[in-house]
């Protein structure tokens, strides 16, 4: 009992688990069809986002998918098999413009859809994430799955934006830092640029390790598909406890313990010494 009361019990009054806001962008451009990481970019950001959600207990998490635009595929919600099965329907290309979707080149076949490679917004992927996360009260953590291939301008004003808020941007480099090829849509050949040579993407970890630093936030390159969830265990969710303990009225539960103690020792006493 006194070993139990030295470690200072807490409990929280409202009986609720602790765990963080997150705001998970997934980037679904032409890009993250690259196999340069098994099995390709997007299905490791997929299955990194699934690791943490299945840990999650506690979290309030909502989901942006990004590309040229950001749409949100699921507001804030504590519902995390419902945010993990949104997740699971991602893929490359899924935000593609209309104009590429349905456009042809100039011989009316379709071949302008197929050789772009998508553009990737970053800040309106954090944009998103921020109004998403507004008169919540609560500090939020936004979490950016890409290769980091910014085509749109603003990345680095929305991140301060997010601070200003209140909020984190944390960054996850998808992709090998040597690159790889763009897998088309058909799967049988790469994406071409316009003078027909196959297309090679880098991850951009220089330009995305600003961006977490612009956003107070963390950035992670670890090529290893537990990358996230590893940083969710041992950074985001002791912030989040450290944080929400006080504003919830977190009250000391070491007392009665001390107490048990206590009367024993007293009942101890009370016992002649017996052979």
């Amino acid at each position: 009992c006194v070993a139990i009361a030295l470690l200072q019990p807490i409990a929280v009054r409202d009986g609720e688990p602790l765990g963080p806001d997150l705001v998970f962008c997934v980037d679904v451009s032409r890009s993250m069809a690259a196999r340069d990481v098994e099995p390709s970019r997007c299905a490791q950001a997929i299955e990194q986002v699934e690791q943490v959600l299945d840990i999650a207990l506690g979290a309030r998490t909502a989901l942006v998918a990004f590309a040229g635009e950001a749409q949100l595929r699921a507001p804030l919600t504590e519902d995390r098999a419902a945010v993990a099965w949104l997740v699971r329907e991602l893929a490359p290309g899924a935000l593609a413009p209309r104009a590429r979707a349905n456009g042809a080149g100039p011989s009316g076949d379709n071949s302008a859809g197929e050789n772009a490679a998508g553009g990737t917004n970053l800040a309106a992927a954090i944009d998103t994430a921020t109004r998403t996360l507004a008169g919540q009260g609560t500090r939020g953590e936004i979490v950016l799955l890409t290769d980091g291939e910014d085509f749109g301008d603003g990345a680095e004003r929305a991140a301060r934006s997010a601070v200003a808020a209140g909020h984190r941007v944390h960054c996850v480099a998808i992709g090998s830092p040597f690159g790889g090829k763009i897998v088309s849509a058909d799967g049988d050949s790469f994406v071409r640029d316009a003078n027909g040579r196959e297309v090679i993407t880098r991850p951009d970890r220089d330009g995305l390790a600003r961006l977490a630093a612009r956003g107070n936030g963390s950035f992670l390159a670890d090529e290893a598909a537990t990358a996230l969830a590893a940083f969710y265990r041992s950074s985001l969710l002791p912030d989040a406890i450290a944080r929400e303990l006080p504003r919830r009225g977190g009250a000391p539960r070491f007392v009665p313990f001390l107490l048990a103690a206590v009367a024993f020792w007293m009942l101890r006493t009370c016992f002649p010494e017996r052979r």
